[in-house]
């Protein structure tokens, strides 16, 4: 007799093809009753679910995120006009208010943010939001230092303070 090798650990945080039953029942969509997730809050919305943010405006996008939609302007607003790198503290203090914004939708109203294109739920929104918080946390000191750095920078240079 051969000796049973222990089952392999399962990596949920991998998103690799499915495989399975799950796989063809994707492959085929929902079932003909209609039994599936919800598409959306209105027959001709643009969103197929109401909780994920997307980063292009849709013309439904205020009645579709109701009370959540000033931190869905605002955050589309500041991500459409902030770089990918920066060094200097106005683009420190932009990408704190940026991540601020994130996890008061991903925690506090339980949305969804790109790239996802399905709602995250369980490890998955965990994970993104001890990223996120990490992160926030990161920028914070960042923000922090360069503030003393420019006022250190202020107070030893010769006459600055007479502007």
């Amino acid at each position: 007799r051969r000796a049973r090798r222990p089952p392999r650990p399962v990596n949920v945080f991998r998103r690799g093809p499915r495989r399975g039953r799950a796989a063809a029942a994707a492959r085929r969509g929902p079932p003909p009753g209609g039994r599936g997730r919800p598409p959306g809050p209105g027959a001709g919305s643009q969103h197929r679910y109401p909780d994920l943010v997307t980063t292009d405006p849709a013309g439904d996008d205020e009645s579709v995120f109701g009370e959540v939609w000033p931190l869905v302007r605002e955050w589309r607003r500041l991500w459409r006009g902030h770089s990918a790198q920066g060094r200097g503290l106005e683009w420190v203090s932009t990408r704190a208010r940026i991540l601020e914004l994130e996890l008061e939708l991903l925690e506090e109203r339980g949305m969804t943010l790109p790239p996802e294109t399905e709602p995250l739920r369980g490890l998955d929104r965990a994970a993104q939001l001890n990223w996120r918080r990490e992160a926030l946390a990161d920028f914070r000191r960042r923000r922090a230092r360069l503030e003393l750095l420019r006022l250190l920078r202020r107070a030893l240079s010769p006459w600055s303070w007479r502007r």
